[in-house]
């Protein structure tokens, strides 16, 4: 009878035992489950995080690209809010801003160095640094390399045969390389050409960059 007790007794603690194991087991599913549902949760609070910030970055980028849509023709006065921005990314580097002007030659290249390089121009303290004189500014300081052939994305400096009037040959001028093309013609565009700081668009011809205005180009890269 006594063998009989233990053995029911055994059991018992054995059903009890086997009992609290399985409501442990339960217990522990039910915990990974619940954490799985929340990753995946986060996961999607992340992706919809993402995809507010990327739509953000792109308005960014439409709205910048608005605020420097260039019309050929166009004048660009000092008032301009197109002008006060360029200065502004410039840090006014020809102080152009100070004195009024319209936008100038110089200052639209230093914009679009910055805009497709992401470089800004750093100046020796030689002055002026006209259009014209840029190739040999940055030659005999040797900041830059200078060529006599243009590349993509560098700056052209024209330094004769811009006008009929002398002292504004001495000036000179200087605009953006956008495409150099297989005849060796090239596309570039400019501002304050011809006057009141007038964005312009044009193709050049071989012979008119090398023989003509004796073009020089510096690149930035």
């Amino acid at each position: 009878m006594i063998n009989n007790k233990k053995i029911i007794k055994q059991k018992m603690n054995e059903l009890i035992n086997e009992f609290v194991k399985g409501l442990v087991l339960l217990f522990q599913k039910k915990k990974s489950n619940s954490v799985k549902e929340e990753g995946v949760v986060e996961q999607k609070i992340s992706d919809e995080s993402r995809e507010v910030v990327e739509t953000e970055n792109t308005e960014k980028k439409v709205v910048t690209e608005i605020i420097f849509q260039f019309i050929k023709g166009e004048a660009h006065l000092a008032d301009n809010p197109t002008v006060e921005k360029i200065r502004e990314l410039i840090k006014d580097e020809f102080s152009l801003g100070k004195s009024g002007d319209c936008l100038n030659c110089t200052e639209y290249v230093q914009f679009r160095v910055k805009q497709k390089t992401g470089i800004d121009i750093k100046w020796p303290l030689d002055r002026p640094r006209n259009g014209g004189k840029w190739a040999t500014i940055f030659e005999r300081n040797n900041l830059y390399r200078v060529f006599d052939s243009p590349v993509v994305d560098c700056a052209v400096s024209f330094t004769d045969n811009i006008s009929n009037n002398s002292e504004t040959n001495k000036i000179g001028h200087v605009a953006f390389v956008e495409k150099v093309n297989d005849d060796d013609s090239i596309e570039i565009s400019e501002a304050n050409w011809p006057n009141q700081g007038k964005y312009n668009e044009r193709r050049l011809e071989k012979s008119h960059w090398k023989d003509k205005y004796r073009c020089r180009f510096i690149s930035f890269k």
